[in-house]
Order: C-alpha cells, then structure tokens, then sequence
C-alpha cells in the first residue's frame, strides 16, 4: 500500500495549524468581547452562555488540532519525503487511532479504519492511513518519515 505525503501535509499539518490559529483567535477576540462587557458592567446571563459555548467549541477543535500535530504532524514542517527510510520487520503490534491524534484520511484502501493505525515494527512506531489485510506477526517492508512516523509505503513479504 502507498500514501501520498501531499495527504499528510494536508491532513497532518496544513489543515490541524489553520484550524488551531483559527480557534485560538476566536477565543481571543471571545475573551476580549467578554472583558469590554465586564468593563461596562452589563453582564447578563445571555453574555455568559454565549461565552462558555464559544469557549467550548474553540477548546474542543484546539484540542483536536494540537493533538494531531503532537502525533508527529509538526514534524512536517522539516521533514520531506525525501527523508523516508526503509524498515523491515515483523509486526508487533497493531493499534487503531483515534481523531484526537489522527485525522480521517482518504484512501483506495478502504479496510474499515476511520483514523489510521500505529504499527510497532521490530519496536519501531509508524503510522499509517489504514491497516489494510495486515496483521501482527506478518512480515513487512516499511518506507517511513523516521520524525513523524508516517508510513508512505508498506508492502507484505513473501515468507518461504
């Protein structure tokens, strides 16, 4: 299976920062709405349910794009396809991400995952869009961003 890096960029970096500063503003621009009717001391209770709803939802979509640009997404401002290695290994272990550290993801490959998987591949942690048919204990060759994790290609190895 390949992925595209474009896709990563996008869905791992471009979109989670866009998001994040446009919720960071909002909250900003909210606090500041809500210190000018402080000042004026007209507060009703309209003001304050308005505040925590916004505060809310900016928390949440904040919380959801930082996270995914700590899963490794951060780390593509540095690093280029260019700076892929090749792994090869045994499974180990399978995980399936959730949205917090990993976006839904595009792909022919449709296995069923809505937030990719993390392989660990002889200890090595990698992500990627969808497991696809593998499995622990299959052996695979792995093509990775060795900072973020995320898997560009990953091919099953024959055994016998």
């Amino acid at each position: 299976m390949h992925f595209e890096y474009t896709q990563y960029v996008r869905g791992c970096l471009i979109i989670p920062i866009s998001v994040s500063l446009f919720a960071l503003s909002m909250l900003i621009s909210t606090a500041s709405h809500f210190v000018t009717v402080m000042i004026r001391q007209k507060l009703s209770s309209r003001d304050v349910i308005n505040l925590l709803l916004a505060v809310l939802v900016c928390s949440f979509f904040l919380c959801m794009n930082v996270g995914r640009l700590l899963h490794g997404g951060i780390h593509l401002i540095y690093e280029r396809e260019s700076n892929a290695v090749e792994l090869q290994g045994e499974i180990l272990e399978i995980k399936e991400l959730g949205r917090y550290s990993f976006p839904e993801l595009k792909t022919e490959y449709g296995y069923g995952e809505t937030n990719g998987v993390q392989f660990v591949i002889d200890g090595v942690k990698c992500t990627a869009v969808t497991r696809g048919t593998l499995e622990v204990g299959d052996n695979v060759t792995v093509t990775f961003l060795p900072q973020s994790g995320y898997i560009l290609s990953i091919t099953l190895n024959d055994v016998g």
